[in-house]
């Protein structure tokens, strides 16, 4: 496999959730939970050999969110939220929150980009369902669209795929009986996710013989730092 450099992957965007899980068992004092996910290098121009790839616009599908152990689930999301950075757009957003009566210890996340389901009528979804569903069928209802250029050429990349994404965690106690503090930073390089690995370059995002591989990508290259 070739080298290749990776330039300018210090932007980021933060997404993040908090929301405090109350110990039934001492009110004063709350468990917290802090989900941050960092795109690296999402305003920066991608150079890989001869192919140049910038990304204008992601907008994407955050689903289902649980924390869980042997014993307990505890679902922090169960809506579908829209997630949307735009070359001049790194602020940090907040996906949920709330308060939860828990004195359980949780030793996995599981977290998820989905694809869009249509809503019920009058149940005001939190996406644009007219860029997120095209038709009833399931290579028309989308969980991720890239916009942006390749070599010169606007393109626009449109996932189907499902990504579900399941980390261990540890509880990270302060030292305060009934004060448990999980901290869980989520990453991916975005730059990973269009590199033509077999044959060098860059892939081009839309050209459709390459949506399985950049897919792959995607998934593999979210990781719990």
């Amino acid at each position: 496999m070739k080298k290749y450099p990776k330039l300018l992957l210090l932007s980021v965007i933060l997404i993040f959730l908090s929301s405090c899980l109350t110990d039934n068992q001492n009110t004063e004092t709350a468990n917290r939970l802090v989900i941050t996910f960092q795109l690296a290098g999402i305003n920066d121009e991608m150079i890989v050999q001869e192919d140049t790839l910038r990304i204008r616009t992601l907008r994407f599908l955050y689903g289902e969110t649980i924390v869980n152990n042997s014993n307990a689930s505890l679902t922090i999301n169960e809506n579908i939220i829209q997630v949307t950075h735009q070359l001049s757009n790194n602020e940090v957003k907040g996906l949920a929150n709330g308060t939860f009566q828990s004195n359980e210890v949780y030793s996995n996340l599981n977290f998820q980009i989905q694809q869009a389901v249509q809503p019920e009528e009058g149940s005001g979804s939190n996406f644009d369902v007219d860029a997120f569903i095209e038709g009833d069928t399931d290579n028309q209802r989308y969980s991720m669209i890239i916009d942006g250029s390749y070599n010169g050429d606007p393109f626009t990349f449109k996932s189907t795929r499902n990504f579900n994404f399941s980390f261990p965690i540890e509880d990270n106690s302060n030292g305060t009986t009934g004060n448990l503090i999980y901290n869980l930073p989520m990453r991916a390089e975005v730059s990973d996710w269009f590199v033509n690995s077999a044959e060098g370059g860059l892939l081009n995002p839309g050209d459709p013989n390459n949506a399985t591989v950049i897919n792959d990508q995607i998934e593999s290259s979210v990781f719990l730092q």
